[in-house]
């Protein structure tokens, strides 16, 4: 799920990135996000996604920001799309989405 090549990280969630998810993927990134430069989030072949989900992702954003590191989506899924819209967060969203890249519809 996590792969890190000089200071790149790629999270890539194999189905699910849900509240039974979460918590261990925040435990690991929190060792991680000191060495860290660029975060690049491929959720492509995320089926299930939550409000958990969303949340850590809107918090990794925010620690992010907060440290200079560059975050965005390179691809997402329909799953994805649905809790953007379902939380009226689309605009953030789409701030996420790197140009060119793909997204479900």
């Amino acid at each position: 799920m996590i792969k890190i090549t000089d200071g790149m990280c790629t999270i890539k969630p194999e189905s699910t990135f849900t509240i039974y998810d979460v918590e261990q993927f925040v435990h690991s990134m929190r060792e991680k996000l000191p060495s860290i430069k660029v975060i690049v989030l491929d959720f492509a072949s995320v089926d299930e996604f939550d409000t958990a989900g969303f949340q850590t992702i809107y918090a990794l954003h925010k620690s992010a920001q907060a440290q200079s590191i560059e975050m965005y989506f390179t691809a997402t899924s329909t799953a994805v799309n649905r809790i953007s819209g379902l939380f009226g967060v689309s605009d953030w969203y789409q701030s996420l989405l790197k140009e060119g890249g793909a997204h479900a519809t």
